[in-house]
């Protein structure tokens, strides 16, 4: 008996997962609901099995199996698009930082300081830009 529990119990947590796949995909459950009817109707049964032999694995394949149901959905000109995923970017208003203008001479003494600490890529990268922007002032 405990086996049969435990293979029932192993089958509820895959459809739990692929569920939830496909829920996170389509945007919730009433946006899949509409997307596998849709499927079940407008797919060649061929493709229509392995989309869902795909589901039935769960993770990743199960996430592009769903993911495609919806694009194809979506394609379909008779549908309404389902809206999964394309919250608008609300944007944060902060403004990207401001390069500080160095001469050649300022590069040159921050560039020895960089060498002789051992500076990372990233922060010789950020010198550079400094002197770029330099150069774009004509100093």
């Amino acid at each position: 008996m405990a086996g049969v529990e435990n293979v029932i119990s192993r089958n509820n947590q895959k459809i739990a997962e692929v569920s939830r796949i496909a829920h996170e995909s389509a945007g919730g459950p009433e946006n899949w609901a509409k997307a596998a009817q849709w499927a079940v109707s407008a797919l060649p049964e061929k493709e229509l099995n392995e989309l869902r032999d795909l589901l039935d694995k769960g993770g990743q394949p199960a996430r592009f199996a769903a993911g495609e149901i919806v694009a194809r959905f979506n394609a379909d000109p008779k549908n309404t698009a389902l809206t999964a995923g394309t919250a608008q970017v609300k944007p944060d208003g902060k403004a990207p930082p401001a390069v500080k203008p160095i001469t050649r001479r300022e590069y040159g003494i921050a560039l020895d300081r960089l060498h002789r600490k051992g500076g990372t890529p990233a922060e010789f990268k950020a010198l550079r830009a400094q002197r770029n922007a330099g150069k774009k002032q004509g100093i």
